[in-house]
């Protein structure tokens, strides 16, 4: 199933809602007390959201700014390996596509902190490989960079798994299912009624919408900060790498303009890779 962004979401929100307030009739449902039971799950809705909007907010910066601290630090290992020869840092260039390959098949996963681990440690066993060692400066730059890396992974694994559990998302959805319910009971025959009914009804599934985005690290419709990893992919010398159902469920998206790319034909999370590379026609 393809991914729909919240705007997209809302558009189609929009779209039933005014087919279902124009075309049912008014006053099918009389209840007492409509507008006290509007007033108050509007204001339960708002105060509820609104602290849960603020919270994967904070979350989605954190993480963002987590990923593109751990994209500088995988270039900054790359380029200081080179001072170690090429044999070496041809070998973290690899880790690092492995690295990057592990991490764009599994996007909206908590769980990419363990899957990309052992390709991590990998990186500190590489060192030790080396027969001869080079300045302790150099070593001491290498690991401390390691060690930053360690550091931006595990914090923005833990950060990742502050999510909206099952219980917060119900209470949510019935609060919405009240409002609209009392908005349908309380619209009148006028024109205004019904298209406040229906943009209202419209930008609570536009916020639930916008709230799941959030907590998918999906903002907008992209994935939390795709390009920076893929210019580092570029910057060790490996092709950009997308995972063709990610694509497909509109999760990954292939930037136009790219002449050369590789393409993921192994569904995610699987441990054998499929990859080939894909030429684009030029126009």
């Amino acid at each position: 199933m393809k991914y729909i962004s919240a705007t997209k979401g809302a558009g189609i929100a929009f779209v039933v809602f005014s087919f279902a307030y124009i075309y049912t009739p008014i006053d099918i449902i009389e209840l007492p007390g409509t507008e006290v039971i509007l007033t108050i799950s509007t204001f339960l809705f708002a105060i509820i959201s609104g602290f849960f909007i603020s919270r994967l907010s904070t979350r989605f910066d954190n993480i963002r700014s987590l990923v593109a601290q751990e994209d500088a630090l995988l270039l900054c290992i790359y380029k200081t390996s080179q001072f170690f020869g090429i044999a070496f840092s041809k070998k973290i260039a690899s880790l690092i596509d492995r690295y990057y390959i592990e991490a764009y098949d599994a996007p909206l996963s908590p769980d990419v902190y363990l899957r990309n681990a052992p390709i991590y440690l990998s990186m500190w066993d590489e060192i030790r490989k080396l027969k001869k060692q080079k300045s302790d400066a150099l070593l001491e730059t290498y690991m401390g960079q390691l060690q930053d890396l360690e550091i931006s992974r595990n914090t923005s694994s833990v950060v990742a798994r502050e999510n909206m559990g099952f219980g917060h998302w119900t209470i949510l959805i019935i609060l919405v299912f009240i409002i609209l319910i009392s908005l349908s009971i309380l619209r009148t025959e006028e024109l205004t009624s019904t298209m406040i009914s229906i943009l209202f009804s419209s930008s609570l599934i536009l916020i639930l919408l916008i709230m799941r985005d959030l907590q998918n690290l999906m903002l907008g419709g992209k994935q939390i900060v795709e390009e920076s990893g893929q210019e580092v992919l570029a910057f060790v010398g490996k092709k950009q790498y997308y995972n063709k159902y990610l694509v497909k469920q509109g999760i990954s998206s292939i930037p136009k303009g790219i002449n050369e790319y590789r393409l993921g034909l192994h569904k995610p999370g699987a441990e054998k890779k499929e990859i080939i590379i894909v030429k684009t026609k030029k126009k």
